[in-house]
């Protein structure tokens, strides 16, 4: 068996009101650090900024305009650090969606996942802080999924389900009942228990059953997530 999260699209829990602090200034600094030649590359510190917000979301590897490097991993001095959330909420979900799709982990969820496939994921310390501008005293980590599979099997599926989006990359419906419609391959996923799909919009999260189970277990709160076919 196998679990599909949809990124949540509206503001709560999930998915906190708020803005990145010092990120642009961040990735500024590495911009003009750069070899000369690195630099050229990119011309302009902006489009850099978007060179790495892209890295941090989709595969090493993926073509993302004629003048841009292909996507590469991302290291600590990429990541965002600080993330000032702008409304009220009573509590935040173990696993939430910042601007540009980055996923964020509170340290009880990370420990969770580290135990399943530890060294296969990345995890980079960042700080929430509050409108007065005080930190939070919990452990959160940007995180960025190790694992892009291909397992996503349209010809399995119930063609209600998905539509394509351009050659061989498809949109799937993130409603309950077509959830249900999606199928997975076990041959192509194998013992995979935390990954993202290549050909499925980037907005996409795939857990094993096992680890569903163990979320589940350990009481920690996520956004919804629901179960697929596996073939």
């Amino acid at each position: 068996m196998v679990w599909g999260m949809p990124f949540p699209k509206e503001f709560g829990a999930s998915r906190p009101r708020g803005e990145l602090v010092g990120w642009d200034d961040q990735l500024t600094q590495e911009f003009n650090k750069l070899p000369p030649d690195q630099r050229s590359t990119f011309r302009y510190a902006a489009r850099f900024m978007y060179y790495i917000s892209e890295c941090l979301v989709i595969p090493p590897g993926r073509f993302i305009g004629l003048e841009y490097p292909l996507t590469r991993p991302v290291t600590t001095k990429d990541a965002p650090t600080r993330y000032q959330i702008s409304g009220r909420y009573q509590f935040l979900s173990s696993l939430f969606v910042l601007p540009n799709g980055i996923l964020v982990v509170d340290g009880e969820l990370k420990a969770l996942f580290e135990s399943f496939e530890r060294g296969v994921h990345q995890f980079f310390p960042i700080k929430l802080m509050t409108r007065a501008g005080e930190f939070d005293p919990k452990e959160y980590f940007v995180l960025a999924v190790g694992q892009w599979l291909d397992s996503f099997s349209p010809t399995a599926s119930n063609p209600s389900a998905w539509r394509e989006n351009g050659s061989e990359h498809y949109f799937i419906i993130t409603e309950r009942k077509y959830m249900s419609k999606l199928a997975f391959s076990r041959k192509e996923f194998g013992g995979a228990h935390l990954w993202r799909e290549r050909r499925i919009s980037r907005d996409f999260l795939c857990f094993s059953d096992a680890l569903a189970s163990a979320v589940k277990e350990s009481g920690l709160r996520l956004p919804k997530y629901f179960r697929m076919q596996e073939i």
